[in-house]
């Protein structure tokens, strides 16, 4: 009997198409788990039963339904066995932890949740594991109803916070398009937003990997930041001005020394204008803070007299910079 052989039973029993051989594969899998070690605790397993039971009694009513009553005198006569089964493939080691956890992907999927932060406003959420997560404007989070095995693991576009709440054994794994950040217990930033020219990555709390496919492209420290630039691939490992990093988590937007590119950048996304302009102004540097109460007409005051160029509107959604 080999994990792929009962992975397929249980599918085939599951639509109601088991064979009077899966149904020996089953009863040969009991025998061998009847003494099996390293269970789940009585509790946990009790909870993940209570989950199980009556989802595998429905899919087993449905395919009685579909097949006829020889199907059903069959799925009536081993379901809760079958359920058993399932239960038993989580929780015991016989089957090893990859199987196990393909198994119940498959018959107990984990339910995803989907947030998103308005393009005028940050969001805060608490993830199941009660680490919390602040969303930066235009940013949104994609996460598991509960984290299950070894990790945590979610995905990220745009910009957000995260004090991750420490569990032993089990990582925080933030994956973006770029890059994955894994933790066990810190509190950090990440922003990859899908316009943006470049990943960056710092890190108030804790200690914070960053990777790339399977390239490892630094470890942080407190008071570190991970610049990685998407075009070029190129990362770089500095000291993070942290006030400035995490300003956008009190309701402020700040640069130091910012090319206006980026500077533009911040503006088109929390206004929704676009801005046209010419390649030399871009690469002038800005200086400057604003709250989320500041107008656009007080932003681009601040640019002219700040970097000296020129501003004008074009219509309502259209701004020319020179």
């Amino acid at each position: 009997m080999t994990h792929h052989d009962l992975q397929e039973a249980v599918k085939r029993y599951l639509s109601g198409q088991a064979t009077d051989a899966d149904l020996r594969l089953f009863e040969e899998w009991f025998r061998i788990t009847e003494h099996g070690t390293d269970r789940l605790p009585a509790a946990h397993r009790a909870a993940v039963e209570a989950r199980l039971l009556p989802r595998l009694s429905a899919i087993a009513g449905t395919a009685a339904a579909r097949t006829g009553k020889k199907a059903l005198h069959r799925i009536s006569r081993y379901w809760v066995r079958v359920a058993a089964l399932v239960v038993g493939l989580m929780a015991t080691a016989v089957t090893g932890y990859y199987f196990r956890s393909r198994l119940l992907d498959f018959i107990d999927p984990v339910k995803q949740q989907t947030m998103a932060a308005g393009m005028y406003e940050t969001k805060q959420l608490i993830l199941p594991d009660s680490t919390i997560v602040i969303l930066n404007a235009g940013a949104s989070i994609s996460y598991p109803d509960h984290f299950r095995d070894d990790k945590r693991q979610l995905t990220l576009q745009g910009e957000a916070f995260f004090a991750v709440a420490p569990l032993a054994g089990k990582p925080f794994i933030v994956q973006t398009s770029t890059v994955a950040v894994q933790v066990l217990g810190t509190s950090f930033l990440v922003n990859d937003g899908p316009a943006s020219a470049g990943v960056s990555v710092s890190v108030l709390t804790g200690k914070v990997r960053v990777n790339k496919a399977h390239q490892q492209l630094g470890i942080l420290t407190p008071g570190k930041q991970l610049l990685l630039d998407k075009g070029t691939g190129i990362a770089t490992l500095r000291n993070a001005d942290l006030a400035l990093a995490a300003a956008w988590t009190n309701n402020l937007f700040a640069f130091h020394e910012t090319p206006l590119k980026e500077v533009f950048s911040n503006i088109q996304r929390r206004f929704q204008v676009q801005i046209i302009t010419t390649e030399g102004i871009t690469d002038k540097l800005f200086t400057g803070t604003f709250s989320n109460k500041d107008s656009l007409d007080d932003i681009l005051l601040a640019l002219e007299l700040s970097t000296g160029v020129h501003v004008k509107k074009i219509g309502h959604k259209t701004i020319d910079i020179r």
